[in-house]
């Protein structure tokens, strides 16, 4: 395990241990659309071999269950293995890093990961999960982008006393992603709406607003799609 990721499991191993930060960090709720647009993604799931990489508190993985998927996670923290544990008893979990997957080649009908990208090396990672796919298999993530102006103060304040940094993801880079899966297709979410959202579980206000946001940012990115260079969430689809 390389330092970075050391440096990455003592930062979740605290982490998923205070409730009050997760709920301060949390994408969950106003993430909706974004999540409702990968899971559309994956199809039905009834008996496929899906493996969630960083699967925090296991939320998505008992979502992943209740559709019929024989579900796997692995993440680096122990703490987030015991909860999600607790979240999704059918779930087969593992302690390792998504850059080094313990498993044998061609296994998995889909990898599915959430705010991972920006922990990991990116190169390293995405040819794990090529490795570990099966044909025509697929890797899904739901990845924050780095350039949304609106996310600057919320961003500086999470990394007060932070002693990792995470390496958001830039929209150039989703394209070199074709360099190692056969197909790679995006959809940007949260442009101006990204006012609400992060703030939506300690300022009960911004909930009112982020919907009505969402409505302008259809209207802005349809009119100018390069704003989707300025979106917060990306949703990124790459085919074996």
């Amino acid at each position: 395990m390389t330092s970075k990721l050391k440096a990455t499991q003592r930062f979740f191993d605290a982490y998923w241990q205070h409730e009050r930060i997760r709920k301060l960090d949390s994408i969950g709720l106003f993430a909706r659309s974004a999540t409702k647009k990968a899971y559309a993604l994956m199809g039905g799931l009834e008996g496929k071999r899906v493996l969630e990489v960083g699967p925090g508190e296991g939320l998505d993985l008992k979502s992943l269950s209740e559709r019929g998927a024989q579900v796997f996670g692995v993440d680096v923290s122990s703490y987030s293995l015991d909860l999600s544990r607790q979240m999704c008893s059918q779930s087969s979990l593992f302690k390792m890093d998504g850059e080094s997957l313990g498993f044998s080649g061609s296994v998995f009908d889909l990898v599915f990961s959430r705010t991972l990208l920006m922990h990991v090396d990116r190169g390293i990672f995405l040819r794990e999960c090529v490795r570990v796919l099966k044909p025509e298999g697929k890797a899904i993530f739901i990845e924050p982008l780095k350039y949304n102006p609106l996310l600057l103060p919320y961003r500086a304040a999470l990394s007060s006393g932070r002693f990792i940094e995470p390496d958001y993801l830039r929209p150039a880079e989703i394209e070199k992603m074709k360099h190692v899966f056969s197909s790679v297709k995006v959809w940007f979410y949260y442009f101006v709406s990204a006012l609400g959202g992060p703030f939506a579980s300690v300022i009960p206000w911004s909930k009112v607003l982020f919907y009505p946001l969402e409505t302008i940012d259809r209207a802005l990115l349809s009119i100018l799609p390069p704003l989707r260079n300025l979106c917060w969430i990306s949703v990124i689809e790459c085919t074996k």
